[in-house]
């Protein structure tokens, strides 16, 4: 039996994303775990096509076939702060290095393998993450709880870290509305009257799929 959920993930420490936590695009990592196994981190960036995902989550999440998205909202803060993860060469290292060929024998820190960056990273403050969406509560707050304990990205960095999982029952579906504020990204369409952002995007699991609509967003 599909119900109206709230859905909080008690969090241990910040986590990054740069625009939106989707709550369908983590049911669906959930499921390619528990399918892929060990496979999941050699495949993850691999998927299926559009019609197998929505088969796949319809079983536990509900489609919404008027607007082609699952009753899955996104996590929205104004928390964020930058900071930033670099990447360079150790010189310390360098009598380790047996090097091939002639020429200066030296490393390359300005391209190639060893090329030395510093990158950005957005983080999020925040204490609970709170997500709404329409399903099965017993099989989310199974797949939940056996396959996702971190968030967001750079979690090897100790980022988005989940302490637990709580999925409850709700009187009102807040997952793509509530009242009038948009709770999740959805297709551009004559039903929507209000007036919201747009952006190009992939609607259906996982968010960087590359079949993109222009849609609106929260």
């Amino acid at each position: 039996m599909f119900e109206n959920l709230k859905i909080t993930a008690k969090m241990r420490s910040p986590v990054c994303f740069s625009e939106y936590l989707r709550f369908d695009c983590i049911l669906s990592a959930a499921k390619a775990k528990e399918l892929l196994k060990s496979d999941f981190y050699t495949l993850g960036k691999q998927y299926s096509g559009t019609a197998t995902v929505i088969k796949t989550l319809s079983a536990f999440l509900k489609f919404n076939a008027s607007y082609g998205v699952f009753h899955a909202s996104c996590a929205i803060s104004d928390n964020e702060f930058v900071t930033a993860y670099s990447k360079r060469w150790n010189s310390a290292f360098d009598r380790t290095v047996k090097f091939k060929g002639k020429g200066k024998q030296e490393i390359d820190t300005a391209r190639g393998f060893f090329k030395a960056y510093r990158n950005p990273l957005v983080y999020h403050v925040m204490p609970e993450i709170i997500f709404y969406a329409v399903g099965d509560k017993q099989e989310i707050t199974r797949l939940l709880s056996e396959n996702i304990r971190y968030l967001g990205k750079k979690s090897s960095q100790g980022y988005g870290e989940i302490a637990s999982w709580t999925v409850e029952t709700i009187e009102e579906d807040k997952s793509i509305f509530d009242g009038e504020k948009l709770m999740r990204v959805i297709p551009v369409s004559e039903q929507v009257k209000a007036i919201y952002s747009i952006a190009e995007l992939a609607v259906i699991p996982p968010s960087y799929r590359k079949e993109t609509q222009l849609c609106y967003i929260p």
